[in-house]
């Protein structure tokens, strides 16, 4: 009898009885430390790792805006710190310096440092160069889009007055209107 013992497994040993008392006792211990879990409700919002400077020279070709424009601010702006990889593209009157950071990259101070050596370089640009425009790095919030798709979702049974205060509330979209305004550069800025 003693040999048939030996050959039953570990858990064929255990009383079934005793087993789910096991499973029972460990399930409420777990359900006991879930509120101990770090969790946010609302998450912290992300910032982009791309940045783009974009400038215009009208009438020039895309060979001297490389020479005169990209080159420049492209040399400039690849020495900054947290900077990966640069990378420019110059067409006919206009040109771009897309820049992508390195993951553990400061954006903010990356964008500012940026910032500083455009305003150098602009009174060093040629006559008729618009200012180069910084862009990029602002904040995604990666719960807003769950919101807003909620908000969508339950717009089937939401009256039409109740939706736009849903929206407000729980998105916080803007409701005005954002008006285009003409720059000196030539483009338009918008302003609500």
């Amino acid at each position: 009898m003693s040999k048939d013992i030996t050959k039953k497994g570990f858990l064929e040993r255990i009383p079934s009885f005793s087993l789910i008392l096991i499973m029972a006792v460990l399930m409420v211990i777990g359900m006991a430390l879930v509120p101990l879990l770090r969790v946010a409700y609302n998450p912290t919002p992300k910032q982009g790792k791309q940045l783009n400077v974009s400038f215009n020279w009208p009438g020039a070709s895309p060979r001297v805006i490389e020479q005169e424009i990209t080159s420049k601010i492209e040399g400039m702006v690849s020495s900054v710190v947290g900077v990966e990889k640069t990378s420019s593209t110059s067409s006919y009157g206009s040109g771009n310096v897309a820049i992508e950071l390195k993951e553990n990259a400061s954006v903010s101070a990356v964008r500012f440092e940026i910032s500083s050596l455009l305003k150098q370089v602009a009174g060093k640009l040629p006559e008729g160069a618009g200012y180069p425009s910084l862009s990029g790095g602002s904040l995604i919030p990666s719960s807003r889009s769950f919101s807003i798709l909620a908000a969508l979702s339950f717009s089937l049974w939401l009256p039409k007055g109740r939706m736009r205060a849903f929206l407000e509330r729980r998105a916080a979209v803007s409701t005005e209107v954002a008006t285009p305004t003409p720059t000196n550069s030539g483009g338009h800025a918008f302003k609500p």
